[in-house]
């Protein structure tokens, strides 16, 4: 039987880099502390200079038009941010599939390109966003 893929390994963490883990209660955080690459550096604000990956995870209701243009700020060109949100066979019900339509109409909006998605655990999956590179 083959073990299961890790956060790591589903997230695609870089073997060296920044990545900021943005969650409310911590539990994403703490899972990829205990089997980060040794030279990946893990925080839990977005400080400083660009970072090669974000992960947010939030509950609360969230503007993502405004959420959107902060990370594409805060993330490397080449970079990527992962939003985790409920599973789709989770989310039935009408308040949840507006708010799923919302993140993606604002990832148009803000010009980025919709990547994997990936399960997280049994209630919750990740979206990965990706900025688009510009035409020349």
């Amino acid at each position: 039987m083959s073990e299961p893929v890790s956060l790591i390994e589903k997230f695609g963490i870089p073997d060296e880099g920044t990545i900021v883990v943005l969650d409310d209660d911590g539990e994403i955080f703490k899972k990829l502390t205990l089997s980060a690459p040794s030279k990946v550096t893990l925080q839990r604000r977005i400080v400083g200079s660009k970072v090669e990956m974000i992960i947010i995870r939030i509950k609360d209701r969230v503007d993502y038009k405004q959420l959107f243009e902060r990370l594409k700020k805060a993330v490397k060109q080449n970079g990527i941010f992962w939003v985790v949100i409920p599973r789709q066979s989770v989310t039935t019900n009408s308040e949840a599939t507006e708010k799923r339509n919302m993140m993606f109409d604002s990832a148009k909006d803000a010009k980025l390109e919709v990547g994997n998605t990936i399960a997280v655990n049994e209630e919750e999956q990740a979206v990965q966003f990706m900025i688009k590179a510009e035409k020349n």
